[in-house]
C-alpha cells in the first residue's frame, strides 16, 4: 500500500486522515495533551477510524480461521499505518509553521532594528 491510499480513503467525501489530524489538533488545544500523551492520542485515534474505516469497506472472510487473522491483521496495520501518518504529519505541519513565522517575525524584528535610531 501506498501512502497516497490514505489520502484517497474517504468517508462521504472526506479523507479520513484529516479528521484524525484535526483530532490530534483538538486533544492538543481542548485536552491540554502534549508530546507523547498527544502522540498516543494519534495513534490510537488512527487505529480506531482507520480499523473503522477498513471494517466498513471490506467485509471479513467467512470460514478459514487463517484468512480471518490475516483480515484483522490488515485492519489494525491499516488504522495503525493511519495513526503514525496523521501523527507524522501533525508533527511536520506544526514544525514547519514554527519556522516559517520564527523567520518572518526574524526578518520583521530585524527591519525595525535597522530603522530604530541608536541612543
Amino acid at each position: 500500500m501506498n501512502i497516497q491510499a490514505y489520502f484517497s480513503a474517504a468517508a462521504a467525501g472526506i479523507p479520513i486522515v484529516f479528521p484524525v489530524i484535526g483530532l490530534v489538533w483538538w486533544y492538543g488545544k481542548a485536552l491540554k495533551l502534549k508530546g507523547s500523551k498527544q502522540y498516543a492520542s494519534s495513534l490510537a485515534t488512527g487505529t480506531v477510524i482507520g480499523g473503522l474505516y477498513m471494517v466498513t469497506t471490506t467485509r471479513p472472510p467467512a470460514g478459514d480461521w487463517w484468512q480471518v487473522l490475516g483480515y484483522w491483521f490488515g485492519v489494525g496495520m491499516y488504522g495503525l499505518g493511519l495513526g503514525l501518518l496523521a501523527s507524522g504529519l501533525y508533527d511536520t505541519g506544526k514544525d514547519l509553521f514554527t519556522r516559517v513565522v520564527s523567520q518572518a517575525l526574524g526578518g520583521i524584528i530585524a527591519g525595525l532594528n535597522k530603522n530604530t535610531p541608536a541612543g
